[in-house]
């Protein structure tokens, strides 16, 4: 198995539009290829407290978005799926084989994908589907992964961060927060990634034993 990092930078569609205008982060959770000309992307949006709602009335207006079920769910985060036609590329890449492990907008406004991959053939169609659909792609990083592998790459970038920076010191030298934009995640995501990362390593230490 192969994991993949990609950057894609994209025809103008709905990310544009909230990264830039309403300088919010964006996590996609994952993709479903509805049909030829629709894809379904789940998401999770962190914005400024108090613009919730105007971030949700500018994607029901963005004319790349045509059907949302969208809500508030929490201050500052709005969560759920939209419908487009402008993210075809990314979700024709997983008829090819891959699986993603995680999505998510970086600083020059590319859309960054980690994925995985049985082999460098399927990398190859993945990048090729995206660039039919009119995709920049640039791939950052291909890795083996081991299947007996404890953590994944990114899992172990961001526990090794977390341990280096104090988040496990008392008091706390770092934040969730302070982790989330490091990685450019969403905070319920920095604390997905370190719930199931320090659990792989309490399970392994412990013989196995399930710490969830």
């Amino acid at each position: 198995m192969l994991e993949a990092h990609i950057a894609i930078d994209a025809p103008a569609t709905w990310r544009d539009e909230i990264v830039g205008k309403h300088d919010a982060r964006v996590t996609i959770l994952d993709w479903l290829h509805q049909d030829e000309c629709c894809c379904k992307v789940f998401v999770e949006i962190e914005v400024a407290l108090g613009k919730e709602e105007t971030l949700l009335e500018a994607l029901r207006s963005n004319p790349t978005v045509e059907d949302e079920d969208l809500a508030v769910v929490g201050p500052g985060r709005v969560k759920g799926a939209l419908s487009t036609d402008e993210c075809m590329g990314c979700c024709s890449a997983l008829d090819t084989g891959v699986f993603q492990l995680e999505g998510y907008i970086d600083d020059d406004g590319r859309l960054v994908q980690i994925l995985v991959a049985p082999d460098r053939e399927t990398v190859r169609a993945m990048v090729s589907s995206m660039e039919l659909h009119g995709h920049n792609v640039t791939l950052l990083k291909l890795s083996s992964v081991d299947s007996d592998e404890l953590l994944t790459s990114r899992q172990e970038t961001i526990i090794v961060t977390a341990l280096e920076r104090g988040y496990f010191d008392e008091p706390k030298g770092t934040s969730l927060v302070d982790l989330a934009k490091e990685f450019h995640v969403s905070v319920s995501t920095a604390s997905e990634i370190v719930r199931k990362a320090t659990h792989k390593i309490m399970s392994v230490y412990f013989g196995g034993t399930d710490c969830a």
